[in-house]
């Protein structure tokens, strides 16, 4: 009998003791550590730019027809340039007019005997030829005619200027989000002075510079603490511990952000990974 209670105290002892383990282990306040590491301000210059994808474009493209039958005589040669009104070919007794300046594509051949409505040739003005692209409803604010852009065309790489000459206010919706089309002129560099490389339905980018600084102090945007549109860096105080500071902020190209009235150099601290809840 003796031995039985033993036994029975002795459970006792040792659940008691699993219980005072556990009360102790709940009742532990949670810590949560942080690591940081150090960063400097870095002496940047920003730019922040507006892109959009674009398409060569022309209003000034047609395809001529014949009014008559008979046989087609190119007066010009294929791929000439030539100026509005003169003769591009006969068919028969009659002149067949170039309607405005541009480029000739023989859409037939030479002595082809033709019927009404066939095609003879296509006229394109590539001297005022256009970019028409789409900007996203976040950065269409940003864009004025008159702007000055720069186009790069994929099939090259070869880059050109121009300016927004038009902003259609319409938008359209994509995929969830509203673009706007705008439209800009296509004019050459010194680098690409050759406008016979750019051709009607080619793809390319338009970047539109709406902002520059120059030798600024900055940090990565990542590392700079926001609330309540206030600007915060980590640094040390006078007693060795970390604490967030007020700065004033300024222009950001969306990956660097200026941070106005301070040194480049200056050492300053960033959580760099989550808090690890430790017990």
């Amino acid at each position: 009998m003796k031995s039985r209670s033993k036994k029975i105290i002795s459970i006792c002892v040792v659940v008691a003791v699993i219980l005072a383990i556990a009360i102790i282990f709940i009742a532990s306040p949670t810590s949560v550590k942080k690591n940081y590491d150090m960063f400097e301000l870095e002496e940047k210059t920003l730019y922040k730019l507006v892109i959009g994808s674009g398409i060569v474009y022309t209003e000034n493209n047609k395809i001529v027809t014949s009014e008559e039958n008979g046989n087609v005589l190119f007066k010009v040669e294929e791929g000439q340039f030539v100026e509005e009104n003169q003769v591009v070919a006969t068919i028969g007794s009659s002149d067949i007019n170039a309607p405005f300046d541009g480029e000739v594509n023989f859409l037939c051949k030479n002595d082809d005997k033709l019927v009404v409505g066939n095609e003879i040739f296509q006229i394109i003005d590539r001297k005022n030829m256009t970019m028409k692209g789409n900007i996203n409803e976040s950065d269409i604010s940003d864009v004025s005619i008159g702007q000055e852009v720069k186009i790069t065309l994929n099939s090259s790489f070869d880059s050109y200027f121009g300016v927004v000459t038009k902003i259609n206010k319409n938008g359209v919706n994509q995929n969830g989000s509203t673009y706007y089309e705008i439209e800009t002129t296509i004019e050459t560099t010194q680098e690409t002075n050759n406008m016979d490389r750019v051709y009607i339905g080619m793809n390319g980018d338009i970047k539109i510079e709406i902002g520059s600084v120059q030798n600024v102090a900055a940090a990565r945007v990542d590392k700079v603490l926001f609330q309540d549109k206030q600007a915060y860096l980590i640094k040390k105080n006078s007693s060795g511990n970390l604490a967030p500071m007020e700065v004033e902020v300024g222009f950001s190209d969306g990956i660097y952000i200026e941070i106005k009235d301070m040194t480049v150099g200056e050492e300053y601290y960033f959580e760099a990974q989550k808090s690890i809840m430790m017990r």
